[in-house]
């Protein structure tokens, strides 16, 4: 249990105060837990929503963290901080994308509204999809990005409106609180959805069916974001909204910061009007919040990307940190490699896939370390690094990176 391994830890020098960095062995995705001196923290918890509480657990020796993050809307990132709420591990403090805010108001009405909404709009697009690719994502590409936020003069009106969107302490605005105790209380629309969806999934995977994929896609990002939001708030956990801004970012705390992303006071709701716009920048990855836990607190330091390229941030100094392997070694990603030339640690997360890592990945400066290596015949591996005589060390059995 997580007393018996913190009793253990205090017979060793550095004892508890010692960094622990742990890459999870998540089916799929992303899920890095890093233990400092000031606190600890789970960012991601991989794609299983069931499977996660127990797994953390065994991994890490806690049953709870200070703070957990959500750093986007991605299944293999966010479906785990779902199965993490859900069970009942403790922690202090979520963190939540600032964009998933902004949509809740439009996912938190009843369902037959909220399908019925999304249908409309994505009957009206005149997109060339291809098959394969998730379709929000392609959505973003060709028609959302860039997209102008909300203006507060057209989606606030009066003073005393814009008042019921401040955030309380607890992270909520006033507006919100009834559809978030209502909305808890409805049938899912989830449960005749989902039956209904294998009846006839042929038919979401025909190329004449794109559209009917694309609000399917929809669908599930919206519901995410509603259940997440929902274990949070009936478990009373404070959530902080952090706004994707890489020019000033700002929040957080000494030992763990956003570096590109600011934390908000106040929710600037989406009207209806744009529901499927701002819903699929949840999950565009360009988006995701990167944050970096500081030395000394977290010993060298550790850079978790998420999915992120890394555009436009002010990258800190690097040497001998930690740094996950933005979007699991994607080539889409590989503009990172050049952007970081200090000799790090490169931490990936990943399924087994034949295009990942890309060879940008494989060149790059530093250690390597995956959960999951392409070409290995091993089984998935907890990656554990600790932090002595100022730099991170791996724990006993762990495997350097094999990918070729």
């Amino acid at each position: 249990c997580g007393g018996c391994w913190s009793g253990i830890l205090r017979f060793f020098p550095g004892g508890d105060n010692m960094p622990r960095f742990v890459a999870i062995p998540v089916s799929q995705g992303d899920a890095f837990y890093l233990e400092t001196t000031e606190g600890s923290v789970l960012i991601d918890g991989g794609r299983s929503v069931s499977g996660f509480a127990d797994l953390f657990q065994i991994t890490t020796r806690r049953s709870g963290v200070d703070i957990l993050v959500a750093t986007h809307n991605d299944a293999d990132h966010a479906n785990g901080v779902l199965g993490f709420l859900k069970a009942g591990l403790q922690c202090k403090e979520v963190w939540l994308p600032g964009r998933w805010a902004e949509v809740l108001p439009q996912a938190l009405r009843p369902w037959e509204e909220v399908v019925y909404t999304l249908a409309n709009q994505v009957a009206t697009l005149d997109t060339d999809f291809q098959p394969g690719a998730p379709l929000l994502e392609q959505y973003i590409e060709s028609v959302v990005r860039p997209l102008e936020r909300p203006r507060e003069s057209d989606e606030q009106g009066r003073q005393e409106d814009a008042e019921q969107w401040e955030l309380n302490e607890s992270g909520w605005p006033r507006a919100l609180i009834v559809q978030l105790e209502q909305a808890a209380e409805e049938d899912d629309f989830w449960d005749w959805c989902w039956p209904a969806y294998w009846e006839w999934r042929w038919a979401f995977f025909s190329p004449r069916a794109l559209s009917g994929r694309l609000l399917w896609e929809s669908i599930v990002a919206a519901r995410r974001i509603r259940r997440i939001a929902l274990a949070a708030y009936h478990r009373g956990i404070p959530v902080r909204w952090f706004e994707y801004d890489s020019t000033s970012p700002s929040g957080g705390y000494s030992w763990l910061k956003p570096v590109n992303s600011r934390r908000i006071a106040r929710v600037i709701p989406a009207p209806e009007t744009k529901f499927l716009n701002l819903l699929t920048l949840t999950v565009w990855n360009k988006e995701s919040l990167v944050f970096w836990a500081s030395p000394p607190y977290a010993g060298a330091g550790v850079l978790f990307t998420a999915d992120s390229n890394l555009s436009g941030v002010r990258i800190p100094a690097l040497d001998g940190a930690i740094v996950t392997a933005p979007h699991h070694g994607s080539e889409a990603n590989k503009s990172v490699y050049s952007l970081i030339s200090a000799p790090v640690i490169w931490i990936r997360s990943d399924g087994r896939f034949g295009k990942r890592p890309c060879l940008e990945y494989l060149q790059a400066q530093g250690k390597r370390f995956c959960t999951l290596c392409r070409n290995g015949s091993d089984s998935k591996q907890a990656v554990t690094l600790w932090h002595r005589s100022g730099k991170w060390m791996r724990g006993k059995g762990v495997r350097p990176c094999a990918c070729r």
